[in-house]
């Protein structure tokens, strides 16, 4: 993808040791360029490859209007392949000051001025065109990196929405977070996301949005999906099977970019069949929600604490259950539906 605007067709005019210390290509002309809504920030797509923005835009809104300018910048060149490239099992970070840089293997990598808001990177051919690397990682990874900087808090929670109303499911690793969002999609919930969800706390309104990517689950749901059955098992940290897929491309199921969090409910797995859902205290919800938070700027930390804060505010629950997910999603699918929907606008999303 993009090769047919090879390298000399689209640089400017520069001399060539000026381009060599240019590694980035910063100088350089580029002929896609695109708006897009990444977790509720206005954000611009620059790059000379095609395939770059066909990725994006099956992840995140196409902004249209002229009026709205971005918050973040993004800006991705894509060179000729010097070395076999493929995404890496584990990406590294380091960080400097204002500066993150993220390597994805081999000479494939970006950085992320957290003061400017603006991500450069600079990719190979192959990458460029690995769909899976891009929705799975390098999107995710970038509203992780710049999410502070632009007003963005990111949770480690699951989230579905029916008719705009947020479902958020709040639990550690191995609670059930991503096959109880998929059985809820079963039930006709729209997912956003599986395992971290974005909110955004703007004009006294808080709103969660998916961070595309992929869902992953254990090695032993293939009990449960046995639409999966043909997908191969990967090995994650500690040497645990999971298995990674697209749950609308896969299963059938809608995807959603947005919601507005109505529920908060906080899951505790038991070994036997059983539905006890109870309400919880927002004294007792809050720590829950700021553990395992990872370090972050100043800015980062109040974000985190805002949208813990208004979070909470909702009705929060103690969902104690075991036994078939779906039977599950069915239950907590008729409790929350039974609630009086709030009225909700979101004319971005229309």
């Amino acid at each position: 993808a993009g090769s047919r605007f090879p390298e000399m067709n689209v640089i400017s005019p520069l001399e060539p040791d000026s381009l060599t210390r240019d590694f980035f290509r910063t100088r350089a002309r580029v002929p896609y360029s695109g708006m897009f809504l990444m977790a509720g920030v206005p954000s611009r797509i620059s790059t000379n490859s095609e395939a770059i923005l066909g990725h994006a835009g099956k992840l995140f809104l196409r902004l249209t209007s002229p009026n709205i300018g971005p918050d973040l910048t993004l800006r991705f060149w894509v060179g000729r392949d010097n070395a076999p490239s493929s995404l890496c099992a584990k990406p590294c970070f380091r960080g400097l000051g204002r500066f993150v840089f993220a390597g994805f293997g081999g000479e494939d990598f970006l950085v992320v001025d957290l003061v400017r808001r603006h991500v450069t990177g600079r990719f190979s051919f192959s990458f460029a065109g690995d769909e899976a690397a891009w929705r799975k990682v390098v999107f995710p990874v970038v509203l992780a990196m710049a999410a502070p900087s632009v007003g963005v808090s990111v949770l480690h929670c699951a989230s579905a929405e029916r008719d705009q109303r947020g479902l958020i499911l709040v639990g550690p690793s191995g609670s059930g977070k991503s096959t109880l969002s998929l059985a809820l999609g079963k039930q006709g919930f729209g997912l956003l996301s599986d395992d971290r969800t974005c909110f955004t706390f703007r004009n006294g309104r808080l709103l969660g949005w998916g961070m595309g990517g992929y869902w992953k689950l254990r090695g032993d749901a293939y009990e449960h999906f046995p639409e999966i059955r043909g997908f191969p098992p990967t090995k994650g940290i500690g040497e645990e099977v999971t298995l990674e897929f697209d749950p609308e491309e896969t299963l059938g199921l809608k995807r959603s970019h947005c919601c507005e969090p109505e529920w908060l409910v906080f899951l505790e797995r038991q070994n036997t069949e059983v539905f006890e859902l109870t309400s919880m205290p927002a004294a007792d919800a809050a720590p829950r929600l700021e553990e395992g938070l990872p370090a972050e700027t100043t800015e980062g930390i109040t974000g985190q604490r805002t949208s813990i804060r208004e979070l909470v505010r909702r009705p929060c629950f103690r969902l104690r259950y075991g036994g078939s997910p779906y039977a599950v999603a069915q239950h907590l699918s008729e409790h929350f539906c039974r609630t009086r929907p709030t009225s909700l606008q979101l004319p971005m999303l229309q």
